[in-house]
């Protein structure tokens, strides 16, 4: 009889422990285990591609929504195109006519921002002021004039209006009617010069299409009584007594006459002494 060495002994035991762990193994409960996997696998694939089924079909409306809205862009756009060619037409057409019209109450569509209203007399000229430009940072030759505010009533309104606040009509001493009230002031400067003031619009705003309007007003249409002989004399004296002694927006005033070398050297050589809205009523002179 052979005996085992304690070695071979030890090597017989492992192999029987293998064995035993081996024979313990459930092969059909793992087969199980991995079919089981397998199905889940598969329904997670499944959900993917249902998924990306929905999110297809979403961005194919989506790209077909947006189709349709830059159709009706494009289709909006040539509408408004037409309309713009419309309104340029109806401007070249408007433009033709004679700009020394009376004023009527519509503003054929513009957005006007600015008014001034200028007096002539036929001996002394053109009344307009010498006022500090923050645009050119330069005193200036001007029309008297400003912005619109909300509670004009029109135009005429703010070109009066400013001009009785920045020559500070209120305060000089033929102006003895109404003059503790500036809203019935404006209403009889109104009154007097209605009839026979001219005007006509300047785009001052290409971008925006903002207009200024341009009044202006013989004094020679004065009809000949007591009142309005002194606002004829108020109007013609109001640099004497407004230099010197009152400072508003405005530095001074000043008639130029039509010949006046001064503006017309200025126009011509472009000189930066006077504003551009001068330059514009000088060239549309009224």
């Amino acid at each position: 009889m052979e005996y085992s060495t304690d070695t071979e002994l030890d090597d017989i035991k492992i192999l029987n422990s293998y064995e035993e762990d081996y024979n313990k193994i459930d092969l059909n409960k793992i087969y199980s285990k991995f079919e089981n996997m397998k199905i889940e696998y598969n329904n997670k694939i499944n959900e993917l591609n249902n998924r990306l089924n929905e999110t297809t079909q979403i961005l194919n409306k989506t790209l077909i929504e947006l189709e349709n809205l830059k159709n009706n862009l494009n289709q909006n756009s040539n509408n408004n195109q037409y309309v713009k060619n419309n309104q340029k037409n109806n401007k070249k057409v408007n433009s033709s006519q004679n700009i020394k019209i009376k004023e009527n109450t519509k503003k054929n569509n513009k957005t006007f921002k600015s008014a001034s209203l200028v007096f002539i007399d036929d001996g002394l000229g053109y009344l307009l002021c010498n006022e500090y430009r923050y645009k050119e940072k330069s005193t200036l030759i001007h029309p008297i004039g400003g912005k619109v505010e909300t509670y004009d009533k029109g135009l005429l309104d703010t070109a009066i209006r400013e001009f009785v606040e920045e020559t500070n009509l209120e305060q000089y001493p033929y102006i003895h009617i109404d003059k503790s009230d500036k809203n019935k002031l404006i209403e009889n400067i109104k009154m007097i010069i209605r009839q026979d003031v001219i005007f006509y619009d300047l785009c001052v705003g290409k971008e925006f299409g903002y207009y200024h309007r341009f009044y202006s007003y013989n004094l020679k249409n004065i009809k000949e009584s007591n009142a309005l002989d002194e606002f004829k004399k108020s109007i013609l004296e109001l640099p004497i007594f407004f230099n010197g002694n009152y400072k508003t927006e405005v530095d001074t005033l000043e008639w130029f006459s039509p010949d006046n070398k001064k503006i017309n050297d200025e126009i011509d050589l472009d000189e930066k002494k006077i504003s551009h809205l001068t330059k514009m009523f000088f060239k549309y002179k009224h």
